[in-house]
């Protein structure tokens, strides 16, 4: 075996060998510090318009008014008809919201005052030429006069309702009022439908209203 010799020149770089595989990763840093302010965005489409709630409230207001006007009316019908049955009586006529009703009793003033107040009505007394044709179709059938709830007792000459209120209408007979005798301080509806002042004694159908 002869000596070692000198060392020769350095060989050319190899190939990079294979990847080797991924190592574990690293914990998360900590986090960043806050951003600068961004420029506020520009504005939205303007939105459609809602209806109005008053409107509405206003309508519910109405119906519920509405309502309460029928509801009194009906009550109202109720309680007439519960008073006219009272009377227990076929002769009954309506003239507008009044209903006229005779138990066919004939009286005076007093008494049938007394009478149609104890039921829960007063004594008729036509305030219209619709209300007199009501009256006079009872007395038709009945075929009695009746006694009216107008007199002059206060001051003579000046007709008044049982409330006080000076009567606006009426249906005279012909030369009427007379005050004949001076003491014709009461009215009877004639069976044809006419006026005449009476002696408050004097008798007549008795008919109520209600």
């Amino acid at each position: 075996k002869g000596e070692k010799g000198d060392p020769g020149l350095r060989g050319l770089q190899g190939p990079p060998g294979k990847a080797g595989p991924a190592g574990m990763a690293g914990s998360g840093g900590s986090a960043g510090s806050t951003g600068p302010k961004g420029d506020q965005g520009t504005a939205g489409q303007k939105g459609k318009k809602g209806d109005s709630g008053g409107s509405e409230l206003d309508l519910l207001k109405q119906q519920l008014n509405s309502m309460k006007a029928e509801l009194k009316t009906l009550q109202a019908a109720s309680d007439q008809q519960r008073k006219a049955s009272v009377f227990q009586s076929q002769n009954i006529k309506i003239a507008g919201a009044k209903m006229y009703v005779t138990n066919n009793a004939v009286e005076n003033y007093e008494t049938a005052k007394l009478m149609c107040s104890r039921a829960g009505g007063i004594l008729a007394a036509p305030r219209n030429s619709a209300e007199n044709a009501a009256l006079h179709g009872i007395v038709s059938t009945s075929n009695k006069w009746a006694m009216l709830g107008i007199d002059d007792l206060q001051v003579e000459g000046t007709f008044k309702f049982l409330g006080g209120e000076e009567i606006t209408y009426s249906e005279w007979e012909r030369d009427e009022p007379n005050n004949n005798k001076g003491n014709e301080d009461c009215v009877l509806l004639f069976i044809t439908g006419k006026w005449n002042d009476v002696p408050c004694g004097e008798k007549g159908l008795v008919i109520c209203e209600f």
